[in-house]
């Protein structure tokens, strides 16, 4: 039960909206990663790689 009371006490945290990786590089670096070099066209993702369990 204190453990509870003491919970409701503190204030809760708001989780801040997650931002890709894309506009986080856009906005840190003004690099799009989604704009080729070469041409200028628009890049799209075609598979995303993630980590073995």
């Amino acid at each position: 039960m204190a453990l509870e009371a003491a919970a409701s006490k503190e204030p809760m945290k708001e989780r801040m909206p997650r931002v890709d990786w894309a506009k986080l590089l856009r906005r840190t670096f003004a690099l799009d990663v989604f704009t080729c070099a070469r041409c200028g066209g628009r890049r799209r993702v075609l598979a995303y790689l993630m980590a073995s369990s």
